[in-house]
């Protein structure tokens, strides 16, 4: 925890979570080594939602019983879009914006078979087909990361390199959308 108030909200593999628009608590995502970190954001009212995707796609016969709404890339992005919609966000998708980190190759993984890289492809396949526009990624290599989501004085999303400090991937306060100063 830092001096804000609030708290951080762990967002566990296959597991996603919201924060509505000033909240003082903060999504954290731990150890995403082959997972995604998938923040969307609606840049008109800044209510957001991460998720701790841990594999590309939902298996033929569905998800196992204990799989969270996170666990599969192409079932936790319209499950993103959802919450950060419930929360106030926008209609359309023109002001949803992503931010995506992870999908190291932790174990070396054979070619074509590196789930990190998967996992990748696959989150930003359903981000398209969303309409959904990345705005700031850090992908790949080979060492797990943290992401941090804070929505008190404006969206910023973090990530933090096993070994390194942290940094800011993006922030509503320095980044435009066609042209216009996101609102903070």
């Amino acid at each position: 925890m830092n001096d804000r108030s609030g708290q951080d909200v762990a967002v566990r593999i296959g597991d996603l979570h919201a924060l509505a628009p000033g909240s003082p608590d903060r999504l954290v995502a731990v150890g995403l080594g082959s997972c995604a970190g998938v923040t969307i954001v609606d840049t008109d009212t800044g209510a957001c939602a991460l998720a701790h995707v841990f594999l590309p796609e939902l298996p033929p016969g569905g998800a196992r019983k204990e799989a969270g709404p996170g666990t599969y890339a192409d079932v936790a992005i319209p499950e993103l879009v959802r919450r950060v919609r419930e929360l106030g966000g926008a209609g359309t998708v023109r002001r949803l914006v992503a931010v995506v980190a992870g999908g190291a190759q932790m174990f070396g993984a054979r070619p074509g078979n590196d789930v990190g890289e998967r996992n990748i492809e696959a989150v930003r396949a359903a981000l398209q087909a969303a309409g959904i526009r990345i705005v700031s990624e850090d992908v790949g290599g080979s060492k797990g990361r943290t992401v941090r989501v804070t929505a008190d004085r404006g969206v910023r999303v973090t990530v933090r390199v096993v070994g390194a400090t942290e940094q800011e991937l993006w922030s509503d306060q320095t980044t435009t959308v066609a042209g216009d100063r996101l609102a903070a």
